[in-house]
């Protein structure tokens, strides 16, 4: 069988047991993601090894170095430091509201794991950004004006 050349005849989509799509190349005869699944794989390795854990292991090391930071204090200090030291919980697994974190996707592909990463720190962002004001809007959602939305 002859093998394709050009890159539109070496390309297809597939679909996975998951119902998302994956990329097969006829050239290599092999797809970019498992056939079980190419969102739950990129969900699996790209966020909840990756993205998760190390947010949970970053929070750790700042309550380790926060623990250390206080022992060096007096106690009254201490106090006054673990209050306005901002961490991490490692079981929520969520952005401090000031982190930054910056990801680099080498080999782009079907760029399922940049939207996966970019759909996890827009969704971490909205639910770290809630101030009293946005609390006492939802309350209030008679002064909403819908009509003025352009969907």
């Amino acid at each position: 069988m002859m093998q394709p050349t050009d890159s539109q005849d070496n390309f297809r989509l597939m679909p996975c047991q998951d119902g998302s799509l994956t990329i097969h190349s006829a050239l290599h005869d092999q797809c970019f993601h498992s056939s079980a699944g190419a969102l739950l794989e990129s969900q699996y390795i790209y966020l909840e090894l990756g993205l998760k854990a190390y947010l949970a292991a970053e929070a750790s090391t700042m309550k380790t170095d926060d623990d250390a930071s206080a022992k060096t204090l007096d106690d009254s200090s201490a106090k006054a430091h673990d209050s306005s030291v901002e961490t991490i919980d490692p079981q929520m697994e969520t952005l401090a509201p000031n982190q930054k974190i910056s990801v680099l996707e080498i080999g782009f592909g079907s760029g399922i794991n940049a939207l996966l990463c970019a759909l996890e720190f827009l969704q971490q962002r909205s639910s770290n950004e809630k101030t009293p004001s946005d609390a006492q809007a939802l309350q209030m959602p008679d002064q909403f004006e819908f009509e003025s939305i352009d969907l």
